[in-house]
């Protein structure tokens, strides 16, 4: 058990970082339930304006992004949604349909807000 728990919170932290595919964490996340009691990682707004740096520098696809946060958004085990700007932030990313696809006008806007 402590194994898998180790695993897990390897993986999260790699997601988070975005240090793998997100095609491979999602895969090696999808062995885990979503539900876990406590954060085993914590998100936080240098995360988000390392991901939104990428895509403004052309290195990470609008995709990638809308997939990184909808990996992310709701899942237990990773804190730092609490912090009310990080959560808005992921859902907007998660969410283009309903916020309207990202624009590198509006990551930098983003990343000011988070500063």
């Amino acid at each position: 058990m402590l194994e898998q728990t180790n695993e897990r919170e390897k993986l999260l932290k790699k997601l988070i970082r975005l240090e793998k595919s997100l095609s491979e964490l999602e895969s090696q996340l999808s062995r885990f339930s979503w539900d876990i009691a406590k954060d085993m990682v914590y998100l936080k707004r240098r995360d988000i304006e390392f991901i939104l740096k990428k895509f403004i520098e052309n290195l990470l696809p609008l995709e990638e992004v809308v997939k990184w946060a909808n990996l992310i958004e709701g899942r237990d085990g990773i804190g730092g949604m609490d912090d009310v700007l990080v959560k808005d932030i992921i859902y907007e990313l998660a969410n283009p349909d309903l916020h309207g696809l990202l624009t590198k006008d509006r990551a930098k806007a983003l990343i000011k807000a988070l500063k």
